[in-house]
């Protein structure tokens, strides 16, 4: 069974989906790129990760890491994130 967490639009025609996983007695958070179909509907492509949920606090340091990062360089403004 899945769980939809959040997504939010990549672009036009694709959108971010996390959701909440459980696969052969893991927990699993997926994150990944759906897109529209023919009939205006979304569906997973094959472009993303899923992550043992164990392993979601190295995951969240990274994506800090790289916030910091992008703040650094300009492209990330303090005020336009949620913290």
């Amino acid at each position: 069974m899945s769980t939809l967490i959040e997504k939010f639009q990549k672009n036009s025609f694709e959108e971010v989906q996390i959701s909440y996983n459980q696969f052969n007695g893991n927990d699993l958070i997926d994150i990944r790129v759906f897109y529209k179909n023919d009939k205006d509907e979304y569906k997973p492509s094959k472009k993303g990760i899923s992550i043992n949920v164990k392993h979601f606090p190295e995951f969240e340091k990274a994506v800090q890491k790289a916030k910091e990062f992008l703040r650094k360089k300009g492209l990330l403004e303090n005020n336009n994130t949620k913290e």
